[in-house]
């Protein structure tokens, strides 16, 4: 599968996890100064990851990320 089509999957899975709860996402996903994570429900920073495999490991790197944009919020 292509880079391009991996991240299309990405995005689309991203948006229906965030519609399912009623999140709000953000512009660019998270990559603009200002709008943190992937989405937003109510005072919840939420980030989305998703994988065609059996499990997903959980780094630490996303972790702290969360926890400085919750405190810069």
């Amino acid at each position: 599968m292509t880079y391009l089509k991996m991240r299309n999957l990405g995005q689309k899975t991203e948006r229906a996890i965030l519609k399912k709860i009623g999140a709000r996402r953000q512009p660019a996903s998270g990559a603009i100064p200002g709008f943190p994570n992937d989405g937003v429900l109510g005072r919840y920073l939420i980030e989305v990851k998703s994988t065609q495999r059996v499990s997903l490991g959980l780094k630490r790197k996303w972790l702290e990320d969360l926890e400085e944009n919750a405190i810069t919020r």
